[in-house]
C-alpha cells in the first residue's frame, strides 16, 4: 500500500512538476520498473533512490523548497519501503 501510494505521488509530480522533477520523477519511475524486473538489486535501487534525492544537488536545480520537499518525500518513501522488504 505505502509503494503505490509513493508511485501514485511521482506519477502526479512527473504530471504536474516543473520540468527538472518531471526530469526526476521519470527516472524514478523507470528504476521502478527496473528494480520490479529484477535489473536492479534493493541495495543498487536504494542507493539511486538516495542519489536522486540529494539536498545538495535538488538545491542546485530549484530555489522552490515545497517541491523539492515533496519529491524528497516520495522518492525516500520507495526507499523506506525497500527497507521494509529486504
Amino acid at each position: 500500500m505505502v509503494m503505490e501510494q509513493a508511485i501514485l505521488d511521482v506519477k502526479a509530480l512527473m504530471e504536474d512538476g516543473p520540468e527538472w522533477v518531471q526530469e526526476r520523477a521519470g527516472i524514478v519511475l523507470d528504476m521502478y520498473e527496473q528494480h520490479n524486473a529484477g535489473e536492479l538489486s534493493d541495495e543498487e535501487y536504494a542507493e539511486l533512490l538516495e542519489d536522486l534525492a540529494r539536498a545538495d544537488q535538488l538545491d542546485e536545480l530549484s530555489d522552490d523548497f515545497d517541491m523539492k520537499n515533496k519529491f524528497t518525500v516520495s522518492v525516500m518513501a520507495l526507499k523506506n519501503v525497500i527497507g521494509i522488504v529486504a
